[in-house]
């Protein structure tokens, strides 16, 4: 087939400005039949569109295809498929959509600058934050908090109770979209997007987290303390000491990395699995158990895709999950190494241990497990389950 030649200056340019745009908002499938129809592309140009691997190589095959399709209709044919599903898309590149400073996919692939510039403008009622000398980091930060934790659906109907000029019905519409079509974690970054736009957002924020329906409080004194204490907290730092003694306990490495990319493929790469596994083998599971810790915390997603294995009834952890998100939500301040948390898990283990093991039968079972667990004169002075478990050296 002939080469049809670029699109006009102005329409490529538009397409240029828009790219990474375009790339994140098309699943390129949904239009490539009324292009072919159309005679904006042809046979064999849709049956390359349509075979690349994912969606952002499928928008990027069409997109390049688009570029080379010709001077003459192919533009306005291109935005007339757009009406229906993407009519979003169609006002981006008519200019007459968001005019404002921060975009989707600028949070999205470049998080920091645009929510920094917010940051750094922004009306805060409650009280001022002290100066973000590293705003980049500051939004990273924020970002992180966000996908880890934050999903849109639970806590879009919450804002206008608190604050009906933060999110407009069209903000909140599009939000929930983008969710549905493509998930919480593009979600959570559009929220966060649309968030920034306007005065009073972080006060409304905290508000709807601490909400008795939403009870996220945890999440919400980590926001407050990046706003208003960015030195002298961490979030990350705060949920390795709420989960290393959980996960170091009862999680064994090489009992659940497998099930990871089952959940999400984003979060852990091969490189770290391979790691997380040489580490378990050279060093123990303790080790490794805080070696997977950490390289999660490197990921988007990483809190959700861990209560998801742990639940999966090949790994049998679910109790396990359970006390994981108990810690992370509960809003009383406890640390994990402290003789009270100690105390807490202590008295609800020895209620299940009261309810469901067998001495006789667990004792005998132990070694075959663990030898370094239970000496003989531990065994031998096991007289009833509350006891034994408390002379247990864990």
């Amino acid at each position: 087939m002939p080469k049809k030649g670029r699109l006009k200056l102005d329409d490529e340019r538009k397409i240029q400005k828009n790219f990474r745009f375009l790339l994140h908002e098309l699943e390129a499938k949904d239009i490539t039949d009324v292009l072919f129809e159309e005679d904006v592309i042809s046979a064999e140009d849709m049956a390359e569109v349509e075979s690349a691997p994912n969606k952002t190589d499928r928008a990027k095959a069409l997109v390049q295809k688009l570029l080379n399709a010709g001077p003459g209709e192919a533009y306005s044919r291109f935005i007339e498929s757009l009406q229906d599903k993407y009519s979003h898309v169609v006002d981006r590149l008519k200019g007459q959509g968001c005019s404002r400073s921060t975009s989707l996919e600028d949070v999205d692939f470049d998080c920091e600058a645009s929510i920094s510039s917010q940051m750094t403008n922004m009306q805060i009622r409650e009280s001022k934050p002290r100066t973000q000398t590293k705003n980049s980091k500051f939004a990273g930060k924020l970002r992180d908090i966000f996908l880890a934790f934050i999903k849109p659906n639970q806590v879009l109907p919450h804002f206008h109770t608190y604050n009906s000029n933060v999110l407009t019905g069209d903000d909140m519409a599009y939000i929930t979209h983008i969710t549905k079509d493509r998930g919480d974690r593009d979600g959570s970054i559009c929220l966060l997007e649309r968030l920034s736009l306007y005065d009073g957002w972080t006060d409304c924020l905290l508000s709807v987290l601490r909400d008795e329906h939403v009870q996220l409080n945890n999440v919400a004194e980590w926001i407050r303390q990046l706003l208003y204490e960015p030195v002298k907290r961490d979030y990350k730092t705060e949920t390795v000491n709420k989960l290393a003694p959980i996960i170091e306990a009862f999680v064994k490495p090489l009992n659940v990395l497998e099930y990871f990319h089952q959940y999400s493929t984003s979060v852990l790469t091969d490189k770290d699995l391979k790691e997380i596994r040489e580490a378990t083998v050279s060093s123990g599971d303790k080790e490794g158990a805080k070696f997977l810790l950490d390289r999660l915390l490197l990921h988007d997603g990483w809190y959700q895709c861990l209560l998801s294995v742990l639940q999966d009834g090949r790994v049998g952890l679910h109790h396990v999950a359970t006390w994981i998100n108990q810690v992370m939500y509960d809003p009383i301040k406890v640390k994990p190494t402290s003789d009270l948390y100690n105390k807490k898990l202590l008295a609800k283990m020895e209620i299940m241990f009261l309810a469901f093991v067998k001495p006789s039968v667990f004792v005998n079972c132990i070694h075959k497990h663990n030898k370094n667990v239970l000496t003989q004169k531990d065994i031998v002075s096991i007289v009833v389950p509350s006891v034994g478990f408390y002379k247990m050296h864990l």
